[in-house]
């Protein structure tokens, strides 16, 4: 069964629990990015939603490429221990102006790209 059959004139709120989704072969949901490197002077961000860390070192991004216009990406550290430091730096722009250091189990920021301006703003978002 297709979500054709499932909408009325396509216009009906399906709730879908799916691990991915793609419509005529192309991915819906954007992918994620597991940190494994004690650095990244620029960090590549094409097509991705979710950076973590659950493995390897602490980690420090300061500049990123490859996003587009208004894209949103979430920043977690899954690993007690360890942090992932966001420097406010390059193309990055953290919401005070300092950098951001994730830390421990479920620590989130959020950052969203703006092509006027050139950079990733990220704001953190738990402690």
């Amino acid at each position: 069964m297709s979500l054709n059959h499932i909408c009325t004139n396509g216009k009906t709120d399906v709730d879908i629990d799916v691990k991915s989704l793609q419509i005529e072969g192309s991915p819906v949901a954007l992918k994620s990015l597991s940190l494994t490197e004690a650095t990244y002077p620029v960090l590549d961000l094409t097509g991705i939603s979710t950076v973590y860390l659950d493995a390897g070192p602490s980690t420090v991004i300061s500049g990123v490429t490859g996003c587009q216009n208004g894209q949103s990406v979430k920043f977690i550290t899954c690993r007690q221990a360890s942090s992932i430091t966001i420097e406010s730096f390059g193309t990055i722009l953290t919401s005070t102006g300092l950098s951001i250091v994730l830390s421990g189990l479920g620590s989130t920021a959020e950052g969203l790209w703006s092509d006027a301006l050139g950079y990733l703003t990220v704001a953190k978002t738990s402690s």
